[in-house]
């Protein structure tokens, strides 16, 4: 029920915040400049992506491809703002850190909350 999943979720939260904090000192003290940090992120994102497509973790993709869905237009707005969104973030950790990241990724929450309603009724 659900007093079994509160426990779950304080352990979620607990790592995530965790993994918020380490992320922010890593790209702080970091020497590498935050660009190249980017680059690198996403060049391992793209091939752990291709490695699970290859491996055949989901065997509908081999089917349908692996860029199946990628000429709808929506498909690639939310690529591309999740894409900005993820250098907000890294921008966010270098020059405000971990405690700013989790105020706006509240205010986010927030505001997506709102537009859904007013949106979607």
């Amino acid at each position: 029920g659900a007093s079994g999943s509160i426990p779950l979720l304080v352990i979620s939260c607990t790592i995530t915040s965790a993994c918020s904090v380490v992320n922010s000192k890593l790209v702080q003290q970091g020497s590498t400049p935050l660009q190249e940090q980017n680059m690198m992120l996403y060049a391992q994102g793209f091939i752990m992506n291709l490695a699970a497509y290859s491996l055949g973790f989901n065997p509908s993709a081999h089917v349908k491809g692996y860029f199946e869905g990628y000429d709808n237009p929506s498909v690639l707005v939310v690529l591309v703002m999740q894409s900005f969104m993820g250098l907000a973030i890294a921008y966010v950790y270098k020059h405000g850190g971990a405690i700013i990241k989790t105020l706006a990724s509240s205010v986010q929450a927030a505001l997506l909350c709102v537009l859904d309603v007013l949106l979607f009724g």
